[in-house]
């Protein structure tokens, strides 16, 4: 106990504080008025906000890029996959890449596309999973507008949605907060 009580009551932090040095210099009596001073303290949970408020833009930002480029490819055509890649992001992380050809309209297009996670744990088992995806008939999603803007992969980003959510709740939550304590209401 008296180990405890050395700890928190005599620690060397609160000796060097207390001494007569520092609460005399100069410094220090500076920076505690300044930061006592109340634009300092608005200032600061301002600079927060902010940085909250980036935050948050950059994740609906990206959240709605995704839901854009889902939604953009409505037409659907078969596709012949002629080449299978696999590309090597790590030592243990493998993806695979395909290369197809499709008819829109008339016109043959060519497109790639890199699956997205699960990423392979090694080289064996992307190769397995190259032969079991040669055997699958493809379906292309197409932007019929623009047809060179192809995919074989078309997935909804209800995670990154989920996400972007959850944080805007937040961050609202924290002006909510910051509106009421300027009132004096919490």
């Amino acid at each position: 106990m008296n180990f405890l009580r050395f700890k928190f009551n005599d620690s060397i932090l609160s000796r060097f504080q207390n001494s007569d040095f520092v609460r005399n210099s100069g410094f220090f009596r500076a920076f505690q008025n300044f930061s006592n001073l109340p634009i300092i303290s608005r200032l600061r949970g301002s600079f927060l906000l902010w940085i909250a408020g980036f935050l948050t833009a950059g994740f609906l930002i990206s959240a709605s890029l995704d839901i854009w480029k889902y939604s953009r490819l409505q037409e659907e055509t078969a596709a012949q996959v002629y080449k299978w890649k696999i590309v090597e992001k790590s030592s243990s992380q493998f993806a695979l890449k395909a290369s197809y050809a499709f008819v829109y309209q008339g016109k043959t297009y060519q497109g790639k596309t890199r699956f997205s996670k699960p990423y392979h744990l090694n080289r064996l088992s992307a190769d397995r999973q190259v032969n079991i995806l040669k055997q699958k008939n493809w379906t292309v999603y197409v932007q019929p507008g623009h047809p060179e803007h192809s995919t074989l992969e078309r997935v909804f980003p209800l995670k990154k949605c989920i996400y972007s959510l959850m944080i805007f709740s937040i961050y609202l939550y924290f002006v909510y907060l910051r509106l009421h304590l300027r009132k004096g209401l919490i």
